[in-house]
C-alpha cells in the first residue's frame, strides 16, 4: 500500500509492505516517522485483518488520531481516507494499481503546490516555525551530506530532549510549553555555538526534543556540549506560572564511523542512549555503545515479525525454566507414547506442549522489543488471544493505592474499536488475589460459580482463565483470558501457559512500578518546586532571615561576605539556638552556588551506620532492606553545599571518610566498589569545642584542620542584647501572621525583663517565647504574660519586685559609670536625687502636693529641695 504524507509544505509517497501492521508516531523505530509536534512517539498503528482489509487503531496518544475530519479510537480504513494527527495529514490508498495510482496523482498535486508554496517562502522550509532553528528533513539532509564527505573524520550527534515537558503541558498549558521549548532551543544553539573549531547544525525534530549534528567532532567533545546544554537549561529563569521552574535535559550521544556512517543507524543510535538515559532517571547523557545499541535497529515493527519467529532458547535461559525444547510433554499431542520426556522446572511443574513452548518464545521476543509497558501488554494479550483462541485477554495491575486497576485490555471481536472495559468475574479475582494461585473454569454454563454472573450470560462466555502475576509473595497483578467459542476450552495447559507469562511479565512490571514510583515523587517534588512563591525565593537569597543590628552582627555580616566568593570550607562554632544553619545557608544563596543544591544534615540526629548510608548512598543489595540503588547527600549535592551540622559528635571511622570527601574529592557508596567524583563545599557546624576534643584525641586533627579554613564563632544572644527588641518584633509579626491574628504589643516593663534575662537557649529560646506570647497575650504584652523563668525572688507581686529590681540595677550601673569618671559619691547622689524629682514632676504634671506624695516626702521638705536644686 501508499501512504500519501503531508507534513507541512512537505509531501512524500512512502511505500509500506502489505501484510503487517504499520506503525506511526515520532520515534525513529516506527516504520513511519512525522514530526509533528502533536504526534506521540508511537501515535497510531494500521493493522491488516484477514480479509486484507485494513483497521486504523489510535495508540493512546496524548492528542488522539482523526480520521476524516473525527476522532476515533479504531476505524476501518477506505481508499483515500484522511488521517489527520495534528497538523500532519496521511492519505490511506490500498494495495493494488489502482491506489498506487491514485497515491501518485494526489502526491503529484501536493508537491506542485509544495514547490510553489517554496518559491514564495524561500528558505524558511528549512527552518523549524517555533524556534527558527534547522528542521529535521533539513538536519538530515546536512547529515547525509557530512557522512557521504571526506573532510570530516568524524561525525557526532546529539540528541536531547526536556524531561517533564508534558508535565508542564498538563499544568501550565501550550503556551507555557511553547515557551520552554523556546528557551530551550535557543539554550541548546548556544551551547553548540561554545564548541571550538567546528560549525555545528542546530535544529528541532518534534516537541522538546533537539538535535545537533557536530561535524570533526569527537564522543568525548560531543558529551562535553551535552552537557553544557544541560547546565544552560538548568540556568533558565522564567517569569509567570514557570518562574521557580527548574529544567532538565536528557541526552544521546552517537558518532561516525564508530557507530556507523548510515544516518539513520546513526540516529537510532543516538535514540537509543537517549532512552536509556530517561530510564536510568532522566537529567543524564548516555553514549550509544556499539555492542550495545546494535539491536537498535532491529526492533520489532509489526506482529507479523513476532510471528516469523523461531522457538529458541533465549526465554528459557533466565533460569526461570528448564524445558528440553526437543523433547515433547506428556500427554500432548507431540508426546511419545512411552511418555520418557519429563520437563524440569525450579518454579513448578509447567505443562507446555512443542505449541505452548512456541508461544511462550514469540511473547519472550516481545518482551526483549523496546516497548513501553502498554504497548507491551497488549501486544502480548492480543498474541495469546490470536494463538490460543480467546476472544477477550485483561491486564490488571495494582494501582499505588494498592488496588486491582485495568491496564490493558483486548477484544477480538470489537467492530468500533473500543476495548472491553470489564471483567467477566470480579469474584475470580478476588480469588486469585487472596490464594495467589491461578483460577481455571472450563465450561462457564456448567460451573456453579460463574453461570448465573450477567457478564456470562450476556457475552456468551463459555470457558475462562485468570492468573496471578507474583514477585516473591506480592501479587504485582493478574492476567485473563476468556473465550465465546464452543470449540475452545481452556485446560491445565492454557492455564500454564498463562502461568509462565505471567513468570516472565513478572521482571518488566516490577520495574515498571518501581519507576513509576520514583518519577511521581519526582514530579510531586517538581511540582512543589513550581509552586514556591517568589517571596519565599528571595527571602532566602539575602541576609533578611538573620536579624541583628549590633556590633556583633554587623562584624558577622562583613565576615561572610568575604566568605561567598570562595569554595573553602567553613567552621561554624556557636552555642545552641544562635543559628547555624541560617548562617550557612545564606553563604549558600549568596554565593556562586546559589543555583545548585544546598544539603543539610544533623550528624548527632543518626546512628553512625544510617548517618553513612545517608551520606554516601548505597548500591542494592549493600544491607537488608537496600532494594535498590541509592544516591547519597553527598552526591546530591554535586556542585552546590553541604552543611553538616554538630560535626563534632561523628564517630573516628566517620571522620576519616569525611576527610576522604575533603581531600580526595570523591565518595563511595556503601556496598560499592566505584568512587565517584563530586564538586561539593562543606560547611560545618558545632557547639563543642573541637580543638579541646583534638587534644583529647577525640577528634581528627587532620580533619579539623580541613574544615577550619575559615572560621566563624555565632555571638549568643546575650552578649547582643540590643538586638532583642528587634528579633521579638520579628517573631512576634511571623507568629501573628501565621495565626491570623494582629501584632500584639509589648510593655516597656515586659521588654525590660526580656532584655536583661540571659536565654541560655538564645534566639530559638526567644523565638518559642514569641509563640507562648502570640497565644497567651493577642492584644499586648504585660510582664504577666511572660514565663515565670524572668522573675527572681519571693515576692508576691513578682513582676512589679523584679522590675524595681531591675530599675536598682540600672541606676546603681549609672552611678559606678559617673563615679569612675571621677565625680564623688556626694555629688554622683546628689545629681540623681536631682534627675529624679525633675522626671516625678514632670510625670505629675507639675503639681507639687502630688510629686511629693509619690516621693513620699512632706511638701515643705520637697520644697526645701527644689530650692536647693534650683528647680522650678
Amino acid at each position: 500500500m501508499r501512504l500519501v504524507i503531508e507534513e507541512g509544505q512537505r509531501v512524500w509517497v512512502q511505500e509500506v509492505a502489505d501484510g503487517g501492521p504499520v506503525t506511526i508516531g515520532r520515534a525513529l523505530e516506527n516504520a513511519v516517522i512525522i514530526e509533528d509536534g502533536a504526534a506521540s512517539r508511537e501515535h497510531c498503528r494500521l493493522e491488516p485483518d484477514e480479509r486484507r482489509r485494513y483497521w486504523l487503531c489510535d495508540l493512546r496518544s496524548r492528542n488522539g488520531t482523526r480520521l476524516n475530519g473525527r476522532f476515533v479510537a479504531r476505524a476501518l480504513l477506505h481508499s483515500g481516507d484522511r488521517i489527520q494527527i495534528g497538523a500532519t495529514v496521511i492519505t490511506f490508498h490500498p494495495p493494488g494499481p489502482e491506489g498506487d495510482a491514485a497515491a501518485e496523482a494526489l502526491a503529484s498535486a501536493a508537491r506542485e503546490a509544495g514547490a510553489a508554496y517554496a518559491e514564495r517562502s524561500g528558505a524558511t522550509l528549512a527552518r523549524d516555525p517555533l524556534t527558527g532553528l534547522l528542521s529535521f528533513p533539513a538536519l538530515v539532509e546536512r547529515l547525509e551530506g557530512l557522512l557521504r564527505g571526506e573532510k570530516a573524520a568524524t561525525v557526532s550527534v546529539v540528541k536531547l530532549d526536556v524531561d517533564y515537558l508534558g508535565l508542564v503541558n498538563d499544568m501550565f498549558g501550550l503556551e507555557a510549553g511553547d515557551e520552554v521549548i523556546l528557551r530551550v532551543g535557543e539554550a541548546v544553539r548556544s551551547a553548540a555555538e561554545t564548541l571550538p573549531g567546528t560549525r555545528c547544525h542546530v535544529g528541532r525534530v518534534a516537541g522538546g526534543c533537539f538535535l545537533v549534528v557536530a561535524p570533526a567532532c569527537s564522543l568525548s567533545r560531543a558529551r562535553e556540549l551535552a552537557d553544557l546544554a544541560r547546565l544552560r537549561t538548568a540556568e533558565l529563569e522564567f517569569d509567570g506560572a514557570l518562574r521557580a521552574a527548574t529544567l532538565t535535559l536528557s541526552a544521546g550521544v552517537a558518532c561516525a564511523p564508530d557507530h556507523g556512517r548510515e544516518w539513520r543507524r546513526l540516529l537510532l543510535r543516538a535514540e537509543a542512549a537517549l532512552a536509556r538515559a530517561k530510564r536510568a532517571g532522566r537529567d543524564r547523557i548516555e553514549a550509544a555503545e556499539p555492542g550495545r545499541d546494535g539491536a537498535a535497529q532491529a526492533f520489532p515493527r509489526a506482529a507479523r515479525a513476532l510471528a516469523d519467529t523461531h522457538v529458541s532458547g533465549l526465554w528459557a535461559s533466565s533460569g526461570l525454566w528448564r524445558l528440553d525444547l526437543g523433547g515433547a510433554v506428556p500427554g500432548s499431542a507431540d508426546a511419545p507414547e512411552d511418555g520418557t520426556a519429563q520437563p524440569a522446572d525450579a518454579l513448578r511443574p509447567l505443562v507446555l506442549s512443542r505449541t505452548g513452548q512456541s508461544i511462550l518464545g514469540l511473547v519472550a521476543e516481545a518482551l526483549g522489543a523496546d516497548l513501553e509497558l502498554d504497548p507491551l501488554l497488549e501486544l502480548v494479550l492480543a498474541l495469546l488471544c490470536e494463538k490460543l483462541g480467546a476472544r477477550r485477554g485483561f491486564a490488571l495491575l495494582r494501582d499505588p493505592r494498592g488496588a486491582l486497576r485495568l491496564r490493558a485490555a483486548v477484544d477480538r471481536a470489537a467492530v468500533d474499536g473500543r476495548p472491553p472495559d470489564t471483567v467477566f468475574s470480579q469474584g475470580v479475582l478476588r480469588e486469585v488475589e487472596r490464594t495467589r494461585a491461578p483460577v481455571l473454569v472450563s465450561d462457564a454454563l456448567s460451573d456453579e460459580r460463574f453461570r448465573a454472573q450477567e457478564s456470562v450470560v450476556s457475552l456468551g462466555i463459555r470457558s475462562a482463565i485468570a492468573v496471578p502475576v507474583l514477585w516473591s509473595e506480592e501479587v504485582l497483578g493478574v492476567l485473563c483470558l476468556d473465550s465465546t467459542s464452543e470449540r475452545t476450552r481452556f485446560g491445565e495447559e492454557q492455564r500454564d501457559l498463562l502461568l509462565a507469562c505471567g513468570r516472565l511479565l513478572a521482571g518488566p512490571l516490577r520495574r515498571a512500578a518501581l519507576h513509576q514510583a520514583q518519577s511521581e515523587e519526582l514530579e510531586r517534588a517538581r511540582i512543589r518546586l513550581a509552586q514556591t512563591n517568589q517571596s519565599e525565593i528571595l527571602h532566602r537569597r539575602r541576609y533578611a532571615n538573620i536579624i541583628g543590628r549590633s556590633s556583633a552582627m554587623k562584624a558577622l555580616f562583613r565576615l561572610m561576605d568575604r566568605l561567598l566568593d570562595n569554595a573553602h570550607p567553613v567552621l561554624i562554632h556557636g552555642e545552641s539556638g544562635t543559628g547555624k544553619e541560617l548562617v550557612a545557608s545564606a553563604i549558600h544563596y549568596n554565593g556562586p552556588r546559589r543555583e545548585r543544591p544546598f544539603v543539610a544534615e544533623n550528624c548527632a540526629a543518626l546512628s553512625e551506620s544510617l548517618l553513612e548510608a545517608e551520606l554516601f548512598g548505597h548500591v542494592k543489595g549493600a544491607f537488608t532492606g537496600a532494594d535498590r540503588d541509592r544516591v547519597g547527600l553527598i552526591e546530591a549535592a554535586d556542585g552546590g553545599t553541604l552543611f553538616l551540622d554538630e560535626i563534632g559528635e561523628t564517630s573516628p571511622r566517620m571522620q576519616a571518610k569525611l576527610l576522604r570527601v575533603l581531600q580526595e574529592g570523591e565518595v563511595r557508596p556503601v556496598g560499592g566498589s566505584e568512587a565517584r567524583r563530586v564538586d561539593v563545599r562543606v560547611i560545618a557546624a558545632t557547639n563543642r569545642d573541637l580543638q579541646e576534643m583534638v587534644a583529647a584525641g577525640s577528634f581528627r586533627s587532620d580533619l579539623y584542620y580541613r574544615l577550619a579554613v575559615m572560621t566563624i564563632d555565632l555571638p549568643p544572644l546575650r552578649e547582643r542584647r540590643e538586638d532583642i527588641p528587634i528579633l521579638l518584633e520579628h517573631f512576634l509579626a511571623r507568629e501573628a501572621e501565621a495565626a491570623g491574628v494582629r501584632t500584639p504589643g509589648v510593655d516597656s516593663e515586659a521588654l525590660a525583663l526580656l532584655t536583661h534575662y540571659d536565654w541560655p537557649g538564645n534566639v530559638r529560646e526567644l523565638q518559642n517565647e514569641a509563640k507562648k506570647l502570640v497565644a497567651l497575650a493577642p492584644e499586648r504584652v504585660r510582664p504577666e504574660s511572660l514565663s515565670p523563668k524572668f522573675f527572681a525572688g519571693t515576692s508576691t507581686d513578682r513582676a512589679h519586685s523584679a522590675i524595681r529590681r531591675l530599675a536598682v540595677a540600672d541606676g546603681a550601673e549609672a552611678l559606678l559609670m559617673m563615679i569612675e569618671r571621677g565625680r564623688g559619691l556626694a555629688e554622683v547622689l546628689e545629681l540623681f536625687e536631682q534627675e529624679v524629682i525633675r522626671r516625678v514632676l514632670a510625670a505629675c504634671d507639675g503639681n507639687r502636693s502630688a510629686t511629693a506624695r509619690r516621693l513620699k516626702l512632706s511638701r515643705p521638705g520637697l520644697h526645701k529641695k527644689m530650692k536647693r536644686y534650683g528647680i522650678e
